[in-house]
């Protein structure tokens, strides 16, 4: 993760403040590149519904900046995917 990455999501203007918060969330739960936490629990931290976690984590894939990651077919987490220089 670089600092141009975070700049270039402080630039885009498509993300408001409840995909910004969620994105923060996962931020702070970075364990390399690599995020173990669920919907529900970033609901909780938000104080927000789970429907809307959703909408905002639809949102971060649409832009290229997470993927799901599964195993076994079940969702495990989330990987961040900086752009590299």
């Amino acid at each position: 993760m670089t600092s141009q990455w975070l700049e270039d999501i402080a630039n885009n203007r498509e993300l408001k403040g409840q995909d910004l918060r969620v994105l923060l969330v996962l931020i702070a739960n970075i364990d390399y590149l690599n995020v173990d936490i669920s919907q529900v629990e970033i609901g909780k931290k938000l104080s927000i519904k789970k429907q809307s976690v959703n909408k905002s984590i639809q949102k971060l894939q649409k832009l290229g900046l997470i993927e799901k990651r599964f195993l076994s077919g079940k969702l495990v987490g989330y990987t961040f995917t900086p752009k590299e220089p």
